[in-house]
């Protein structure tokens, strides 16, 4: 079992909230499910760096809290995901994306074995090193940590794999834990 949060890659467009407040309404959205009431998040790319074009992908990166998808990678993660969040359309001009809504919490965080920095208000600030309880992960594809709501997203096994092996592009994981030796994501393609 192997547990990734998505990680932006070098060349590779990113995409952002065309309103600034969007940026923290994204950021606190997991949880529920919006999709019967929802509008679409007016978002843009940014496909220029330093006066240089960028790729477009497949994963425009938002941050690690999020995860964006465009037309080909909603048909590959959309089956996977979908007990455990829901896939919410944005507007972007030019552009199908997706924004992944987590619905799934899990206290699945071995606070024993994790190094973990907390604020003084004894809420986590930083998990400088994961390590998960195996059990609590089964069956879940998509999550968000029950005490960190607002951290990264992960990506559970099934879920890399898939998109390991689907001809996408722009797409990055950091490995975060592992319950076997070896095994590693690729950092994208």
């Amino acid at each position: 079992m192997r547990i990734c949060t998505p990680q932006a890659q070098e060349g590779f467009e990113w995409v952002r909230p065309v309103k600034d407040d969007d940026f923290e309404f994204v950021t606190t959205l997991a949880g529920t499910r919006h999709k019967s009431g929802w509008t679409p998040l007016s978002v843009r790319t940014i496909s220029v760096d330093r006066g240089e074009h960028i790729k477009q992908s497949d994963f425009p990166f938002m941050g690690g809290h999020v995860l964006v998808l465009g037309d080909r990678a909603r048909q590959v993660v959309a089956p996977l995901v979908e007990k455990d969040g829901e896939l919410l359309p944005l507007a972007c001009r030019g552009r199908s994306l997706w924004l992944l809504n987590v619905c799934t919490f899990v206290d699945a965080l071995d606070l024993e074995r994790s190094e973990v920095e907390r604020f003084e208000s004894g809420g986590i600030m930083d998990i400088v090193k994961h390590a998960f309880n195996a059990d609590r992960l089964q069956g879940v594809d998509v999550l968000k940590l029950e005490n960190d709501r607002r951290g990264p997203i992960y990506l559970g096994e099934r879920v890399v794999s898939a998109i390991e092996a689907a001809p996408l592009i722009g797409y990055g994981f950091e490995l975060l834990w592992t319950d076997e030796a070896g095994s590693a994501p690729r950092p994208g393609a």
